[in-house]
């Protein structure tokens, strides 16, 4: 049986940690559906994509990037802000957070944080080598 391939969409704010992760989806053959580096631009992708019908298997999502395209101080909550909108138009997606820790990305955890957890920043990311292998060990129901 061939391993499962996913629609990923991937928000992230440093081109390099971006770069980094989408070649190493495509290396796995899941397939782009588009990428974006602040929340104003993600909000328009995630729009653009409901209104076309097209659900993302995984949403791969920093927890901290620009509110704008411009602007240069991250709003260090903008994962946590965009993730429960993600889920109410798509709520069958899996979100895995990621982020960039001592220039290396680091990957993590594909289950969504409790409130508490996030306020009390208890939630940590789980080190895993490589994006597209991970990807593609999801639960086959979450690459539907």
């Amino acid at each position: 049986m061939s391993p499962q391939r996913a629609n990923v969409v991937v928000i992230e704010d440093e081109r390099l940690t971006r770069r980094k992760a989408i070649e190493s989806l495509k290396n796995a053959g899941h397939h782009l559906l588009g990428d974006a580096g602040d929340l104003e631009s993600a909000r328009i992708l995630f729009d653009k994509l409901h209104g076309q019908g097209i659900k993302p298997d995984v949403v791969l999502l920093d927890r901290g990037f620009p509110n704008k395209p411009e602007e240069l101080i991250d709003n260090i909550r903008a994962g946590e802000d965009l993730a429960p909108e993600v889920l109410y138009k798509f709520p069958h997606t899996q979100l895995v957070f990621f982020s960039n820790y001592q220039g290396e990305p680091t990957f993590g955890s594909h289950r969504f944080p409790s409130q508490t957890e996030v306020e009390n920043d208890q939630f940590k990311l789980d080190v895993i080598g490589d994006l597209g292998d991970f990807v593609t060990s999801l639960p086959a129901q979450a690459l539907k």
